[in-house]
């Protein structure tokens, strides 16, 4: 994988995981306790254990410990259950909402800027298994036939969104159980080799994640030759925010060096309007 952008990968089960930690050649961190963690190039991987509360806690503890910024990218992978689809068949997820708790903002959609991975679908989050061949399902009463359930995503969701942008937080789930195969069929070894088989989809979605939180980091990093100008001169608040702008538009049109064009500028005023002259009414 190319580029400087950063995923990280999250998993409720240790299953999930072994597929994707011999894929992307992860090693586990010596001392990562309360919860497995995994990292390689360009890709951290945490297993969080079953749950909307582990998933959460997990998450959280992957950003503190990662020093996670805000342009890295989260990627959920994992299995989920659907009343018709078949086993194995993999899909993104485009919207998610939480059964559990209707008093707080309870449903994402994440916005995938790229060509389709997949055939998508809704997910609904749930506490407690729902199992379709038993005719359980009647447990959940506001579900819809299309949604796959899952117990993580939403807490997942809900997490992420708010150290990342929603393009770069998305899931991956892979049918386990359906109408005709119930949870109790669902076995570790029949867990990893489902996610073994969607590995094409998620390593493409890591990929263009990465390469995504890349040009992201590029587009909110300092311009070129803002930290001398600042040194150099004083602004205002207001005028370090047009400096920004101005410097990006500067580096977007010219590609030469700015400090040599605002050489002779007495002040941060004369800096601001010899940019504006240089930038302004160009087309970039």
């Amino acid at each position: 994988m190319s580029g400087d952008g950063f995923c990280n990968l999250v998993v409720a089960l240790f299953a999930e995981a072994r597929p994707l930690i011999e894929r992307l050649h992860l090693v586990e961190a010596g001392d990562a306790a309360p919860f497995r963690l995994f990292q390689g190039d360009g890709v951290r991987l945490v297993v969080t254990g079953v749950g909307r509360l582990q998933a959460a806690a997990a998450c959280g503890y992957l950003h503190r410990v990662g020093g996670s910024v805000r342009d890295d990218a989260w990627l959920n992978v994992g299995v989920a259950g659907h009343a018709t689809l078949a086993l194995g068949s993999v899909r993104w997820v485009q919207s998610v909402r939480e059964a559990a708790d209707s008093s707080v903002p309870n449903r994402w959609f994440p916005q995938w800027v790229g060509a389709p991975l997949c055939a998508a679908a809704p997910l609904l989050t749930v506490d407690r298994p729902v199992d379709f061949a038993a005719g359980t399902e009647t447990a959940v009463d506001d579900r819809l036939p299309s949604e796959l359930y899952d117990m993580e995503c939403s807490a997942f969701m809900a997490v992420c969104s708010r150290v990342s942008s929603l393009e770069l937080v998305h899931a991956i789930k892979v049918v386990s159980d359906n109408g005709a195969s119930g949870t109790a069929e669902v076995t570790p070894a029949r867990v990893t080799e489902w996610i073994r088989a969607a590995l094409p989809v998620v390593e493409r979605c890591v990929y263009d994640l990465r390469e995504l939180a890349s040009a992201q980091r590029r587009v909110l990093a300092a311009p070129s030759g803002e930290a001398e100008l600042l040194q150099q001169h004083r602004f205002s608040v207001t005028q370090q925010r047009e400096l920004t702008r101005l410097l990006r538009r500067w580096d977007a049109l010219q590609g030469t060096s700015v400090l040599e064009y605002v050489a002779e500028c007495a002040d941060g005023r004369a800096v601001l309007s010899s940019l504006r002259t240089a930038t302004e009414g160009q087309p970039l």
